[in-house]
């Protein structure tokens, strides 16, 4: 995934679901409210850029368990797997 930055918080989960346990860990809301960037999101949290940014592309970073395209999953499977995946972390 290049350039998180310029992207929205939403847009970034959309792309890569591992994502969203660490906006999840940090307390912000990649659902509702997930049209905000990432810097508008750290400033809002008080919460380290950078840091967050590091964990997020170790997130990426990490191989898929499986070959799995989740972009061609049904909406309501790709909900459930992500609620469930991301609860267990």
């Amino acid at each position: 995934m290049e350039n998180l930055i310029e992207k929205t918080i939403g847009e970034i989960v959309a792309e890569d679901y591992r994502t969203a346990a660490v906006f999840e860990s940090y307390g912000i809301d990649f659902c509702c409210n997930g049209n905000r960037s990432i810097n508008v999101a750290c400033e809002a949290k008080n919460i380290n850029q950078g840091e967050l940014m590091e964990k997020l592309n170790s997130s990426i970073t990490v191989a898929h368990a499986g070959n799995s395209d989740y972009k061609f999953w049904p909406i309501d499977l790709l909900a459930d797997y992500i609620e469930k995946n991301t609860t267990a972390m």
